[in-house]
């Protein structure tokens, strides 16, 4: 009687409002964790606690997977971005309160099915794009930022890099490789995306320009923060799945190329002044 109660209350929440059912779903779950499990110890007797618990919290996500499968088609644009935000955080907080290394959730599985994972990562890419584009246009992306070793760069770097970041800490959630890493794909074409962009302002600028040396400090510290993504797990594992030899290898090649010939342009500049000097 309590779980057709508790199924009536969910498939009547409101569209709009996921995280209604969501936080109702977390307080049902802190509630009725310890009962569950103290009521069916016995009938699980080759299983530990985490086990019993997470196959309870399994069946009570289903709750939320009956609502999300009828609710996602529905969904524009905008509500169906914020039920990913939404389905972030939920699982979150479950991390965060409960030992869960045995559960598999039913709702992330409903983001990894072709037709909506297809979606999600199309309405990712045209905003991570749009936000690329933005962030170049604002009159502040020259504005100089530490980078944390004595050098300045530009704010369009770093807000670059905190978006590109952001792509790939929000489904770290999902245990599915194949999703990980169509979002890990999109993280490197933007990446490409900047480097494009940095290298046609340098082309763009004099030498003796400040924002030419704010953009060459851009490229040597990309290179220093994909040095400290490579060492992270999620990456390592994602960068398997692509065929990369570490993680973002083939990018921070193309950033190292980038570096050097601006360098060599440099030199090349440096030596026909000088010689130039030295013929008059």
């Amino acid at each position: 009687k309590q779980w057709y109660q508790r199924r009536v209350a969910i498939t009547a929440g409101d569209i709009k409002k996921p995280e209604w059912y969501f936080t109702k779903l977390l307080s049902w779950i802190r509630e009725f964790k310890d009962k569950f499990r103290q009521s069916f110890r016995s009938l699980f007797e080759n299983e530990n606690d985490a086990t019993i618990t997470a196959l309870f919290v399994e069946q009570f996500c289903e709750l939320a997977v009956l609502k999300l499968a009828d609710d996602i088609p529905k969904l524009d644009d905008g509500l169906f971005t914020h039920y990913i935000d939404e389905v972030i955080k939920f699982h979150k907080e479950l991390k965060d309160h409960l030992p869960l290394s045995h559960f598999k959730s039913p709702i992330l599985h409903l983001f990894t099915q072709e037709k909506t994972l297809s979606r999600w990562l199309q309405l990712e890419t045209i905003s991570s794009f749009k936000f690329l584009e933005n962030v170049e246009k604002d009159a502040t992306c020259f504005e100089e930022r530490e980078s944390g070793s004595g050098y300045p760069i530009p704010s369009m770097c770093v807000r670059v890099l905190t978006s590109v970041k952001a792509v790939g800490e929000r489904v770290k959630v999902f245990p599915s490789l194949a999703l990980n890493n169509s979002f890990y794909s999109l993280q490197c074409d933007l990446l490409k995306e900047f480097m494009v962009h940095l290298s046609d302002k340098l082309q763009r600028l004099d030498h003796k320009d400040a924002k030419f040396c704010l953009i060459l400090n851009s490229v040597v510290y990309i290179l220093s923060v994909l040095e400290e993504w490579s060492y992270d797990q999620h990456y390592i594992k994602v960068s398997k799945f692509e065929g990369d030899t570490a993680p973002f290898a083939h990018i921070s090649e193309s950033y190292i190329l980038l570096q050097q010939d601006v360098q060599d342009s440099l030199e090349s500049s440096i030596s026909s002044k000088v010689n130039g000097l030295l013929g008059s």
